[in-house]
C-alpha cells in the first residue's frame, strides 16, 4: 500500500518557500538557484530546512557536488510545480490585462473576412482602447509575419494550421453554404436536394467545389456574381449575411452546410503581445455571439 502524502502545515511564507524549493530542484544546485532567484544561498538552505521540518521528511539529497530530489521531494515537486506555473501565468495575465494596449497593431487577413468579421472586431477595439492604432494588410497570400512585421493573421484552415514557427489560437469556425439571387431562382428553379445542384451553374472559390461553372479567387467577387444572377454560389455564410438581410440573395438548401473551415488567429513565436491579446479577446467575443460559427 502506498504511503500517504505528507501533510503540509506550512508557515505564512510557504508560497515563496515552495517557489524557492522548486528553483533548487530545477537547477540541482543551491548556488545556481540562489543566483537565478536573486537571494543568498543561505536563504535557500533555511527554506529547504523549514520545508523538511514542516513535512517531516527529507526532500533533497545533498552531496559536495550536486543536489538531487528524494522520492518525497520529487512527489512534492510534481504536485506544486504545475500549480506554481499556473499561478505565475495568472499573475502575468492579470498584469497584462491591467496594461492598456498602445501603438500600432498590424493584422492581416483576406478581404472577405475583413468585411464579415474583422470590421466589427475593429469597431470594438477602437472604442475600448484609445491608444491603440490598427493597420490591416488584406491579401489572400500567407504573409510572412516576422519578415513583414505583422503582429497577427486571421486565417482559415481545412484541418488546422500546418506545422510552422507560429503561435496561435483557434477562434471559431467559418461555415459555407449555397446562395442564389431571387432572379436566378426564378429563371432556373430551386434545387430540391444536393444532387440537383449538379444541373445548375455553380460559382465557387477555386478548389472548394468540383468543376464550378464560374471559379473565382475571392469570395467577395463570388458574392457579386451570385447577386448578379450568374449562378448558385458556395460562399461563407457570414459574408452573405448582409445580402441575405436585404433580400439580394437567398439561402439554397439551408440545412446543407457544404464545408466548415477552422478559423485561427496566429502570431509570431512567443506569447502574444498585449495588442494581439485584446484582438484575440474581441474576436472570441464577436464569434461567440454568432454561436462560434461565422
Amino acid at each position: 500500500m502506498a504511503d500517504a502524502a505528507p501533510s503540509l502545515a506550512l508557515p505564512p511564507a510557504s508560497l515563496d518557500d515552495l517557489r524557492l524549493f522548486a528553483a533548487v530542484a530545477h537547477h540541482a544546485s543551491f548556488t545556481a538557484a540562489a543566483r537565478a532567484a536573486g537571494v543568498p544561498r543561505s536563504t535557500l538552505s533555511r527554506v529547504v530546512a523549514r520545508l523538511e521540518a514542516a513535512t517531516g521528511t527529507q526532500l533533497l539529497h545533498r552531496t559536495t557536488r550536486r543536489v538531487a530530489l528524494s522520492a518525497d521531494g520529487a512527489a512534492l515537486l510534481a504536485e506544486v510545480g504545475p500549480a506554481l506555473d499556473r499561478l505565475g501565468t495568472a499573475l502575468r495575465d492579470l498584469g497584462a490585462r491591467a496594461e492598456a494596449p498602445r501603438g500600432r497593431l498590424r493584422v492581416t487577413t483576406s478581404t472577405d473576412l475583413a468585411l464579415s468579421l474583422l470590421a466589427p472586431v475593429v469597431a470594438r477595439l477602437v472604442q475600448r482602447w484609445p491608444a491603440l492604432e490598427i493597420e490591416t494588410v488584406l491579401t489572400l497570400r500567407a504573409v510572412d509575419l516576422v519578415g513583414e512585421q505583422v503582429d497577427a493573421a486571421l486565417r482559415v484552415y481545412r484541418h488546422g494550421p500546418p506545422a510552422e514557427a507560429l503561435q496561435g489560437r483557434r477562434v471559431g469556425t467559418l461555415a459555407f453554404g449555397w446562395f442564389a439571387s431571387p432572379a436566378y431562382l426564378a429563371r432556373r428553379g430551386r434545387p430540391a436536394d444536393a444532387a440537383a445542384l449538379a444541373a445548375h451553374d455553380r460559382i465557387g472559390v477555386a478548389g472548394t467545389i468540383d468543376r464550378p461553372r464560374v471559379a473565382v479567387d475571392d469570395s467577395i467577387a463570388g458574392l457579386a456574381m451570385v447577386e448578379a444572377g450568374a449562378g448558385i454560389g458556395m460562399l461563407p455564410c457570414g459574408l452573405c449575411a448582409g445580402a441575405l438581410a436585404r433580400g439580394a440573395v437567398e439561402r439554397v438548401l439551408p440545412a446543407l452546410t457544404e464545408m466548415r473551415g477552422q478559423l485561427w488567429l496566429v502570431w509570431p513565436p512567443g506569447p502574444p503581445s498585449r495588442r494581439v491579446a485584446v484582438l484575440r479577446d474581441a474576436l472570441l467575443e464577436v464569434i461567440a455571439e454568432h454561436g462560434g460559427e461565422v
